[in-house]
């Protein structure tokens, strides 16, 4: 077994034990270590487009689980003037993304997030060798099988509209 295959092996492990309002972060290397028990850091010692990449395909082969992907606000601002390797790290993120809905949010909001989230459920922050700051990924997990719109459906009929 390669040595640099285990956090993939590790977070394949954990994926059949994930559902809806977990949530997976791939981020760069300065990204805190935080102190809640819910919050799991992994090491990957890899590039943010390889990691990116590497988690989408692994979700995509899990029917149960379906991302809702959510990117730094700041990094659209983000340039070679202010840090050189913005834009190829931009380029990188295009074509992973490409067909792919992404919502932006302020950084600091996806802590309020996780606070929530983390009272009651599991998160999986995947560190990266990145030193681009605000390149972080954020994924939460809906239902793989059971759609919004049907949900939203559901509550209607609940509600005798």
């Amino acid at each position: 077994m390669k040595e640099d295959k285990k956090w993939e092996q590790e977070l394949d492990s954990l994926l059949p034990l994930m559902g809806h309002r977990n949530w997976i972060a791939i981020v760069d290397s300065a990204y805190p270590y935080q102190s809640n028990e819910s919050i799991m850091t992994i090491d990957t010692s890899e590039d943010i487009i390889s990691v990116t990449d590497k988690v989408l395909k692994l979700l995509n082969k899990a029917d149960h689980i379906r991302p809702i992907i959510y990117r730094d606000a700041e990094f659209d601002y983000m340039d070679d003037d202010l840090l050189l390797g913005t834009k190829q790290l931009k380029v990188g993120f295009n074509n992973i993304f490409e067909d792919l809905a992404l919502t932006t949010i302020p950084h600091d909001d996806i802590f309020s997030l996780f606070e929530k989230a983390a009272s009651l459920f599991k998160i999986i922050i995947l560190k990266t060798n990145c030193k681009i700051p605000y390149s972080s990924t954020f994924i939460s997990l809906d239902c793989g099988y059971w759609p919004s719109d049907k949900e939203t459906a559901l509550r209607k009929k609940m509600e005798g509209k």
